[in-house]
């Protein structure tokens, strides 16, 4: 809704915690925690809110593979493991004492590249690690390679290529700049090729299917308002779409045939909910492609395939996550996934680059969060790792929550949970 922006997943677990309700609400409430005969342990705060074990797992293009950030000497850096083996035999491959927030494969699996900053000032390097490299460091993890040293000029990640293992899109800054120019970056020779002066102070590139920089994203921070613009082939660009401040607007993608690209908004002055939209840069013309068939929530995720180029599924969070599938395939994949986790909740995540192995996460209020492959020709399922694993001694005194819903004094109806401890 308007005015916020919402978490795409948000997992509450209530435990010894009760929210306290009038003597007619609890008489109407169904005891969805039945009394226990065995007593109920207190966990502890910190559990709950100390920093997740395993935080942004991705497959490699390959799908052999999986990085992700853990802590190394209580510091946020990457790791991996080979996609088969246990978590027990996974391994940091950087040993940065400043937090790491960014990871990029590239498309032949070989590297993993980030951005860092190594200084105390804004100038950032870019650095690749080959997470199979035998030979290691006397920081006790493989060589990791500076292929950008510079103190005056910064270089950040946008994004590596799907099409070329040797190319890395990237965002450069030299010290009297304000924005970051768009250029193209070679790993073997360490080449940078300008492509785009960043005069128009953009925020946010987004490319079509065959790697073609269209949009850029402007933010204006003084009313907090947003353009989006289309880069024109002679350096110029052109507002196609914008938001106020009140109102969202972000670019998720190029349609198949790359003439659209979809926006989520709810731009308009009697539109409250999110949506999905579709505009094309060139005639301006736009259409609606999707809101909620409920009409009570924003739009969450919009997938689309990055081997197929279409639009995968959308999702929607009300009591709980609703699923449209476009590919009934995939719809098929999670009838079979809900006949193997019938008490659980499904969501899609990060996929090997043809799409036939994804991680697959499964939650349920009173359950630790998993996450698991899935091999979509084989239909295999191989565990990785349970979240909040410190929890694990406790999980059978985890509640459910019921969902409740009351009007607030304007008759919008606010949506919460009711978590009734056990025991």
């Amino acid at each position: 809704m308007k005015g916020f922006i919402r978490e795409n997943f948000l997992i509450c677990f209530s435990v010894g915690i009760l929210l306290t309700a009038n003597a007619r609400a609890q008489s109407e409430t169904k005891d969805v925690n039945p009394p226990s005969a065995q007593p109920i342990p207190l966990i502890e705060r910190e559990f709950f809110f100390a920093s997740p074990e395993f935080i942004d797992p991705k497959l490699s293009p390959d799908g052999q593979m999986i990085s992700f950030f853990r802590l190394y000497k209580g510091v946020k850096n990457i790791w991996v493991k080979k996609t088969d083996d246990p978590f027990s035999k996974s391994y940091p491959i950087t040993a940065s004492e400043e937090p790491l927030n960014n990871a990029h494969w590239t498309s032949d699996s070989k590297l993993i590249l980030f951005s860092h900053n190594t200084m105390d000032n804004d100038v950032y390097n870019v650095f690749a690690v080959d997470p199979l490299d035998s030979s290691i460091s006397s920081l006790g993890v493989p060589y990791v390679r500076n292929l950008t040293p510079s103190d005056s000029q910064s270089i950040k990640i946008i994004r590596t290529s799907a099409q070329d293992s040797d190319l890395v899109w990237v965002g450069v800054k030299n010290k009297d700049l304000q924005s970051d120019d768009l250029c193209k970056f070679r790993i073997r020779t360490g080449s940078l090729t300008a492509v785009r002066k960043n005069t128009d102070h953009i925020s946010q590139f987004s490319f079509d299917w065959n790697e073609v920089p269209r949009i850029g994203t402007r933010y204006d921070a003084k009313d907090s308002s947003m353009e989006l613009l289309r880069l024109n082939k002679d350096g110029s660009s052109t507002k196609i779409f914008d938001c106020s401040g009140l109102e969202y607007c972000e670019v998720i993608g190029f349609s198949g045939d790359n003439q659209w690209v979809f926006i989520k908004t709810n731009k308009g002055e009697q539109q409250d909910l999110i949506r999905l939209i579709r505009l094309n840069p060139e005639s301006l013309k736009w259409n609606d492609v999707e809101q909620d068939p409920l009409n009570k929530v924003d739009l969450d995720r919009v997938h689309l395939g990055d081997s197929t180029h279409e639009l995968l599924f959308t999702t929607y969070v009300d009591d709980k996550s609703r699923v449209y599938w476009k590919d009934s395939s995939y719809q098929q994949d999670e009838l079979f996934l809900r006949s193997k986790f019938p008490d659980r909740q499904i969501a899609f995540g990060h996929s090997s680059a043809n799409e036939q192995r994804y991680l697959i996460d499964l939650y349920a209020d009173d359950k630790l969060p998993q996450v698991y492959t899935f091999d979509r020709d084989t239909k295999s399922l191989t565990p990785q790792y349970t979240e909040y694993s410190r929890l694990k001694p406790s999980e059978n005194a985890l509640s459910k929550m019921q969902p409740e819903t009351y009007q607030s004094s304007d008759g919008t109806n606010i949506g919460a949970y009711l978590s009734m401890p056990k025991g």
